[in-house]
């Protein structure tokens, strides 16, 4: 993924995975909704989440300071049981098993020096982009996501994630 170019209104950035070169101290969600939660988990265990294969992360930096990242999201496997809701947000009729299987878009954050640039919903398209790719070499069917409020809820239904549960996670079927 290195190399990697995702673009915004105000500024090219790179894709790349998260390493140990990344300034993560550094990075700061900002004081509102969950940043301080978001930012916590991404300077105290992100990194190790990833080395571990707990999930992958993905970093965006900003070229002019390659270790500076400006945002990231983690991706995980998942699996979800099969219900109604379930069949009918993938658009199918029945499924073999209890459970199939997916993808969580864990955590997603912007660093404060970087809002407003439309970073978060690029953020969201990539990781799509990634599970599907994903999809295509070892299946999975949907992305996941777990909102913590209705605030994010009703952000991720802008990108198509339908709830599906009553704890409030949300899927979308990957193309």
């Amino acid at each position: 993924m290195a190399g990697v170019r995702i673009s915004t209104p105000e500024s090219p950035l790179r894709l790349e995975p998260l390493a140990p070169h990344h300034d993560t101290a550094g990075f700061d969600c900002g004081p509102k909704r969950h940043g301080p939660i978001i930012t916590r988990y991404f300077r105290e265990e992100a990194l190790g989440h990833h080395a571990l294969g707990i999930c992958a992360a993905t970093v965006t930096t900003d070229r002019e300071v390659p270790a500076r990242v400006a945002g990231f999201f983690t991706l995980s496997p998942v699996s979800v049981r099969v219900d109604a809701s379930v069949l009918k947000t993938l658009g199918l009729a029945e499924a073999p098993y209890k459970q199939i299987g997916g993808y969580l878009l864990g955590r997603l954050g912007v660093d404060q020096r970087y809002k407003g640039e439309k970073l978060g919903p690029a953020l969201v398209s990539v990781a799509l982009s990634y599970a599907a790719d994903d999809r295509r070499k070892v299946g999975g069917l949907f992305l996941a996501v777990d909102p913590k409020d209705p605030w994010l809820a009703h952000w991720y239904e802008g990108f198509g994630f339908t709830q599906v549960s009553s704890t409030g996670r949300m899927i979308r079927r990957l193309e």
